[in-house]
């Protein structure tokens, strides 16, 4: 596999040997950090014992200097690193942050209006964290040490930033990807009537625009205009940008449908009703069937997919469930979305089948061969083990020789009930 360095280091592949052309990443040079961290990607345990590195120096590389870099990259140690917090927030963020807990709010403004959103990200979780540090009384951690140290905070301050956070609905949540203000629309949503969208069983989706009413709703619960204003949040002229098209993914996506089709259909929407394709993250053009846009759609698709819908929406998603849950609790949520999300399917057996460790390209091919793999009632489905184990997919057989061992009593022999 020829690759950038940006896949090996995102993907867990289990690699005997790597060849290393360039000591560059992108358009700038590697680090002690970045060296070493690549060279470990060698090596799986699971696979091998131990892995080999190869540096090659090509013809284009043939001055002394470039010798001489991977010889230091060779022979350096990894220097001693700093946290985020020290390197990534100037003194007037610390200070804002501080100033912001001293009034007793947790909405902190931006630092500046370029402020990036990974930036600005930062700066607010570290207030949570330290306001939680606070009012949890825990002065050796990390955080508070670093804001006490570096004379952001004196006595009177943190008394007044633990008063403040010291009532029941106020005070500093574990969980740092919300806060108390997001947590009480949330709750005044749920009290309000709100649920999920209902499934139909025969498409398995939901419909449009009950989906994207429902995550309207969620934007302002959580205030996604503020803080997630680059995805989730992103507001032009009146409206959510994105939701329209995260609506599309997110239906797509727990319906239990592959990536291909996933993107297949995604184009489609955008040609049918000429929606805005999202351009190198700065503008909009309207869909054009070019294969530039295909291609913009793909990449922002998948984006979308990994960061939007399985990190941020299902955080979100979980929060909803447990509040749902926390406001009824003599109901079953059947129609839980965080799980359905999770697991990229609303299907029962698959949903048992991904829980028990198969990867979710393996439990939509054994769903979808059901005949030949499952016996039994869908809430309690039993595998046949040999069957899989002779499964022409590759990919069902190796999961199937590890899942026999860890989870037994999933899988009967021919012939049993």
């Amino acid at each position: 596999m020829f690759c950038t360095s940006t896949l090996l280091e995102g993907v867990n592949l289990p690699a005997e040997n790597l060849f290393i052309t360039s000591y560059k990443k992108g358009l700038s040079k590697f680090s002690e950090v970045d060296f070493k961290n690549l060279m470990g990607r060698v090596g799986r345990a699971k696979y091998n014992l131990y892995g080999n590195v190869f540096v090659v120096r090509l013809k284009s590389q043939d001055n002394d200097s470039d010798l001489q870099k991977y010889e230091e990259l060779l022979s350096s140690d990894v220097p001693p690193q700093k946290l985020s917090i020290e390197t990534e927030l100037n003194s007037n963020q610390k200070q804002l942050i501080v100033d912001t807990l001293c009034s007793g709010e947790v909405e902190i403004p931006r630092s500046k209006k370029d402020q990036s959103d990974d930036n600005y990200d930062l700066m607010r979780k570290t207030m949570l964290i330290l306001a939680g540090d606070i009012a949890h009384g825990r002065r050796n951690a990390r955080v508070f040490r670093e804001f006490l140290a570096g004379g952001y905070l004196n006595q009177q301050q943190i008394t007044l930033i633990k008063e403040n956070f010291s009532a029941p609905d106020k005070i500093p949540d574990d969980d740092i990807n919300v806060s108390y203000d997001q947590l009480e629309g949330l709750r005044k949503l749920v009290r309000s009537g709100a649920c999920y969208p209902k499934i139909d069983k025969e498409s398995r989706e939901a419909n449009y625009y009950e989906t994207r009413d429902f995550l309207i709703a969620l934007a302002k619960a959580f205030k996604w205009r503020s803080y997630e204003r680059g995805t989730l949040g992103a507001f032009k002229d009146g409206e959510y940008t994105k939701l329209n098209w995260y609506s599309v993914l997110l239906n797509k996506w727990i319906s239990g449908h592959g990536l291909n089709y996933i993107m297949t259909e995604t184009i489609k929407d955008y040609d049918k009703y000429k929606r805005k394709v999202w351009i190198n993250n700065h503008e909009w053009e309207t869909y054009d069937r070019s294969r530039r846009h295909d291609n913009f759609i793909i990449a922002n698709s998948l984006e979308a997919i990994e960061d939007v819908l399985l990190f941020r929406l299902s955080n979100y998603f979980l929060r909803f469930s447990e509040e749902w849950k926390n406001q009824h609790p003599d109901e079953d949520l059947t129609n839980d979305w965080h799980e359905f999300i999770e697991y990229g399917t609303s299907n029962k057996i698959r949903i048992i089948l991904q829980r028990s460790g198969y990867k979710r390209e393996s439990a939509y091919y054994i769903r979808q061969h059901a005949d030949k793999y499952i016996r039994g009632p869908a809430d309690n489905p039993k595998l046949l083990l040999k069957a899989l184990l002779e499964s022409p997919n590759e990919l069902v057989r190796i999961d199937t020789e590890e899942i026999r061992y860890n989870v037994p009593e999933l899988f009967i022999e021919d012939g049993e009930i």
